[in-house]
């Protein structure tokens, strides 16, 4: 479902009705696989409209969260905080994405001790790349021989709007 004007639209005239939660039910069949992957919106709040924000999600699956954070400063360090606070026990770790070669540094001795010390564990830090962004997600299914569980037939349009973040 794509998360624009007509679908929020729909729901906040009463134009969907969809139990959202209910369908969110339908992964917890994956729960004996070594790994399940969902990808959460942009936000902690985003969703929240359809009750599929994250916070949401990660409880009604019993889920623990890792986060992946696109690094644009140190204020990065605020909404983590938050994030922590939100999410609480659930989430077990977070991955700075995307951070300047020239900041690296701050990152590793300042940023990361500080989330270390208020109990977010950061799993890595990933410096920005432009051929990281070059890797498609249907390369990805390929090559780790994985599923697509959610609109396997939007792959493309996942692939384009995926390419359309990195711009």
């Amino acid at each position: 479902m794509p998360l624009d004007h007509d679908t929020i639209t729909q729901r906040i005239c009463g134009d969907d009705p969809t139990d959202y939660q209910q369908k969110l039910e339908q992964y917890t069949h994956y729960s004996n696989h070594d790994l399940v992957l969902l990808e959460g919106a942009g936000t902690l709040e985003e969703g929240k409209l359809f009750d599929l924000a994250l916070p949401q999600i990660a409880q009604q699956l019993d889920a623990a969260v890792v986060l992946v954070s696109r690094f644009h400063s140190a204020l990065i360090v605020d909404r983590l905080l938050a994030a922590k606070q939100e999410l609480g026990n659930r989430l077990i770790g977070v991955l700075i994405n995307d951070v300047p070669p020239d900041q690296i540094e701050q990152v590793q001795t300042q940023v990361q001790p500080f989330l270390t010390q208020h109990g977010i564990e950061v799993i890595g830090i990933l410096p920005r790349n432009d051929l990281l962004r070059s890797v498609s997600v249907g390369e990805l299914v390929h090559q780790l021989k994985a599923e697509v569980l959610c609109r396997p037939d939007r792959l493309d349009l996942l692939v384009e709007s995926l390419k359309n973040l990195g711009r």
